[in-house]
């Protein structure tokens, strides 16, 4: 029985540059369960879930890597209902590797954000208690298909006469693919499971309607005016308009502070 699983994959997410990051969406997330073993050295063997609110998760943590994957077949372009053609998109069937990446194709190094978590004892979507790992602050700094490692600790666990931490559960996640900025196609609703981390306190970015990447149209350019100046000139906009957009940008809030949100990572979308 898997100690550790991934129950909410992510599905995509856009290639990020210096000033620019946006996280995988939705947020990965994992569920940890322990087991009780009985008669461990006997014939008899026998395991038990030991109910997840009477497990200590203090010291209990969970680190990421990623890991690229090549599918098969090569990614292909779909068309959507209005017939124009989708960014490129990958059968789940396609990506599914057969066996766990070797460790070359490692490639924790492009992964950015928040690699390590910290267990979450709530209560899912059905009602029973559960420990769950959310990484909602994970980006890739590079086009591709890839998957994530997750690998469970626990930091008081160490080895007598070893600096070494053992790892306790380990479980690989299912593909996603990272687009470029011309390439994304946009963000789906937030998910159920992710709407329901958002009540118990976690961050992560909630969406209640699903946003795809828009074609370019010069009448419509002008509702992006927030991007900057430099845009809102280039579609004749007023010299009074423009003064009021440079005085709510450098100080949307007035002299208040403002206290930290989560950030829907679409809202500020980058125009290219």
């Amino acid at each position: 029985m898997e100690l550790l699983s991934e129950i909410q994959k992510p599905d995509l997410g856009r290639k990020f540059a210096k000033r620019d990051r946006r996280p995988l969406d939705p947020p990965p997330v994992v569920q940890l369960k322990m087991h009780q073993v009985f008669n461990a050295e006997t014939d008899h063997r026998t395991e038990q879930e030991i109910p997840p609110d009477q497990v200590e998760v203090g010291g209990l943590v969970c680190h990421v890597d990623l890991f690229a994957i090549r599918p098969t077949p090569y990614p292909h372009l779909r068309q959507v209902n209005d017939g124009s053609a989708a960014a490129p998109t990958f059968d789940q069937a396609t990506l599914v590797t057969p066996m766990p990446p070797s460790e070359d194709a490692k490639v924790t190094d492009s992964l950015f954000g928040t690699t390590f978590s910290v267990a979450s004892q709530i209560k899912g979507l059905d009602g029973n208690e559960v420990i769950l790992y959310v990484f909602s602050d994970l980006s890739v700094r590079t086009e591709g298909l890839f998957i994530l490692r997750y690998r469970m600790f626990d930091i008081f666990s160490r080895m007598e006469g070893s600096e070494d931490i053992p790892v306790l559960a380990e479980c690989h996640g299912g593909p996603f693919a990272i687009y470029s900025t011309k390439e994304f196609p946009g963000l789906r609703a937030s998910t159920e499971l992710t709407k329901h981390l958002s009540r118990y306190g976690i961050r992560v970015n909630l969406r209640e309607a699903e946003r795809k990447r828009k074609p370019a149209d010069p009448a419509a350019s002008t509702a992006h005016l927030a991007i900057g100046p430099a845009i809102a000139a280039a579609h004749n906009t007023s010299v009074k308009g423009k003064e009021k957009e440079d005085e709510h940008m450098s100080n949307p809030h007035g002299s208040q502070p403002v206290p930290a949100q989560p950030v829907d990572p679409d809202l500020d979308e980058e125009i290219t």
